[in-house]
């Protein structure tokens, strides 16, 4: 039994020794790498959606192509969507190991307004 448990520390040993060089290498992406995986943008809410560090506005935009929204305008933190029915703002903002997108407004849009 104490064999065991010292394979198995080694083991961890050995795999923490290997993940510090990544990690210094790649920053915190590893970690957000590790949480999202093969999805960029992940729904926390109605209004907060986490996206992956690497390239959030851009995972975004497809996530809210996806969706039926088509980019509209960047200021700073500000990202604008739109489709024929309604606009969206989010607000954008680094965290440690991911990017947060939260909604801010929601504008409907009648018919008969002239854009």
């Amino acid at each position: 039994m104490k064999k065991k448990k010292i394979i198995i520390g080694t083991v961890v040993l050995l795999f923490l020794m290997c993940l510090v060089p990544i990690e210094h290498y790649y920053g915190d992406n590893i970690y957000g790498a590790l949480m999202y995986g093969e999805y960029d943008v992940k729904k926390i809410s109605d209004s907060t959606y986490h996206v992956s560090k690497d390239r959030p506005v851009e995972a975004f935009n497809e996530y809210m192509e996806s969706q039926g929204y088509e980019f509209l305008d960047q200021m700073g933190a500000g990202v604008f969507y739109g489709n024929e029915s309604c606009k969206k703002v989010f607000d954008f903002d680094f965290k440690e190991f991911y990017a947060e997108f939260e909604l801010v407004s929601t504008e409907t849009i009648e018919k008969n307004e002239i854009e």
